[in-house]
């Protein structure tokens, strides 16, 4: 049975509070992206899902001290994610937030923007979403000069 729920009382849904292990995909916007470490103390979780490709709002190592694996959407929205970030560049290059803040009025010299095709695109990181914002910036032949972490040496 699923139940949907548009609250963040995570002790009020009565579902949850059975004794029975349970495995819960938490939606972000269903919690204000917080869950609170009192989750993992509560509900006799066995896992947690998260629908997002981001870990960075659950506690990650509370869950881990708990021995609760959680996982996530791996790959989940990288095509729209990289495609923000390419908008979010050319916004920047042509001054979108200083014209925006401007009221729009148009000051040819203070708004003037540069030009992205040929300039170089740093990328940190060549995941999914590093791999999708490097194609999406050698369409607009911009040379890509990529930073790759390992986890072993973080």
């Amino acid at each position: 049975m699923v139940h949907t729920h548009t609250h963040t009382d995570f002790a009020s849904l009565k579902e949850l509070q059975t004794p029975e292990e349970k495995i819960i995909c938490l939606d972000p916007d269903f919690c204000d992206w917080t869950v609170p470490n009192s989750v993992f103390d509560s509900l006799n979780l066995k896992a947690v899902i998260l629908q997002t490709t981001s870990f960075s709002w659950i506690d990650i190592d509370y869950a881990k001290s708990k021995d609760i694996p959680v996982v996530n959407l791996r790959g989940f929205s990288s095509i729209a994610v990289a495609e923000w970030v390419t908008m979010m560049v050319l916004n920047i290059a042509r001054k979108l937030p200083i014209v925006i803040k401007d009221d729009w009025k148009q000051d040819y010299t203070k708004h003037q923007g540069i030009e992205l095709r040929g300039k170089t695109a740093g990328i940190v990181g060549m995941g999914r979403i590093g791999a999708a914002i490097a194609e999406n910036m050698a369409g607009n032949e911009s040379a890509i000069l990529v930073t790759k972490f390992s986890k072993s040496k973080i």
